[in-house]
């Protein structure tokens, strides 16, 4: 399938004291390495481009818009948009 893993061993410490994380569970994780604020997560594939910007399709007052989008931040095909 193309995947590729690797088993590595972290040590974590729970953000809640009423989190109990047990020794030896399976836990899934994130992990943020850049965050952004004011910004809208979309699909790759919601976006394309034109003159070598991106846009979106927006509905605004029951009407559809192109409006052109500054890609923030983006992994995974899912980008997240400057709001500015």
């Amino acid at each position: 399938m193309g995947i590729e893993q690797k088993r590595v061993t972290v040590e974590i410490e729970s953000v809640k004291e009423d989190l109990p994380v047990l020794i030896g569970q399976e836990l899934d994780v994130d992990f943020v390495t850049e965050a952004k604020e004011k910004v809208l997560r979309i699909r790759e594939e919601l976006t394309y481009q034109k003159n070598g910007k991106y846009h979106v399709f927006v509905e605004s007052g029951g009407k559809v818009q192109e409006r052109p989008i500054e890609v923030a931040l983006s992994a995974k095909h899912i980008w997240k948009l400057c709001l500015d």
